[in-house]
């Protein structure tokens, strides 16, 4: 519950207006722009604006304060009506001076990064994911990327590993639609240099797929199923650098920045991610890069010590949690713009 307000008079339409597109902000015992009915308000409860007194009617006369049961100073919540046209609460912005763009997370033996709890990412049928990450060795099945309904569900999943224990050390891409049926299933052969920083970006147009390294398209090596099918924006988990069940595969080197789009990105802006580098901020329009406007998630490990995994769009934020990942993990180490 907000405002609770009772006049002893009909309120004419414009001050119902001036109401509603106030919000809090618009004091009912004071005539403020259409709002004319000060003096006949009988009871005015604001819920929580006191402390002490939950239930207080802020007109003086004749007031009659409300009975609390069983509420109390935890459930007072920063959250309440503002005006139309304010931005809607969300997460205090972060001073761009604060972050630090030049630094990169290190993991290595059972450390990720990941979304414990399914949520709506807000893509479906068309997507780009943007990854920089290194490697620091190879051997075995290391996974990049899985995005998940759940451990047990293969709906509307994608899957990016790096498959060293196949000959010529392929980059895997998997994707299955909202049925559970895989659509994609793609190799790209030779892709990785240990120790060097690689910049990967997976398109969707809602029918077919293309994967970009280090700014280029790069051809398959392997085709075992590519068909459409369609992808929905059910909820779903993030995991970087773990198998879905959190248990193996893990990713051995580095993260650096991570984004998501809900639009396709064009070649040129594709071009633009991995020539720049982290000195590029997808929140901005820049060059040939023109996507800020769609772009739904921008993860910068380690740019804020204190928030590894945090989400730098403000807008429906998921952040990520950081399994095993501390300060220490954090390393003066980030792609730089190409000359």
């Amino acid at each position: 519950f907000g405002h609770v307000g009772v006049w002893d008079r009909a309120l004419q339409a414009g001050e119902v207006d001036e109401l509603a597109v106030m919000g809090h902000a618009l004091d009912l015992r004071t005539n403020s722009g259409s709002y004319a009915s000060a003096g006949r308000l009988r009871h005015y409860w604001k819920p929580g604006a006191l402390v002490s007194g939950i239930g207080r009617d802020f007109v003086d006369v004749a007031s009659i304060d409300l009975r609390t049961p069983g509420i109390g100073a935890a459930q007072i919540v920063a959250d309440a009506p503002l005006p139309i046209g304010d931005p809607p609460p969300g997460p205090p912005p972060i001073d761009p001076s604060l972050e630090n763009d030049d630094v990169s997370v290190s993991v290595s033996g059972g450390q990720y990064l990941d979304v414990s709890q399914a949520q709506a990412l807000g893509f479906g049928e068309e997507f780009s994911i943007s990854i920089w990450l290194h490697a620091a060795s190879t051997g075995g099945a290391r996974k990049i990327l899985e995005v998940i309904e759940a451990p047990s569900s293969s709906r509307n999943r994608i899957s990016i590993t790096a498959r060293n224990d196949l000959p010529g050390d392929p980059i895997q891409v998997l994707v299955w639609d909202e049925n559970a049926d895989l659509i994609h299933f793609r190799e790209y052969d030779r892709l990785q240099t240990v120790g060097e920083w690689m910049h990967l970006v997976l398109v969707r147009n809602g029918a077919g797929i293309a994967l970009y390294a280090n700014g280029s398209p790069v051809a398959p090596s392997w085709v075992d199923v590519d068909r459409d099918g369609p992808m929905s924006d059910r909820p779903r988990m993030v995991i970087l650098g773990a198998a879905r069940d959190r248990d193996d595969n893990f990713w051995d080197g580095g993260f650096g920045h991570v984004a998501v789009w809900d639009r396709l990105l064009q070649a040129s802006e594709v071009f633009e991610l991995a020539r720049m580098g982290h000195a590029l901020d997808l929140r901005a329009d820049s060059g040939l890069y023109g996507s800020s406007g769609r772009l739904l998630h921008y993860w910068k490990p380690g740019a804020l010590a204190a928030e590894i995994g945090r989400d730098f769009v403000d807008v429906a934020p998921v952040d990520l949690r950081a399994a095993g990942i501390g300060p220490s993990q954090i390393v003066s180490d980030a792609p730089m713009p190409i000359e």
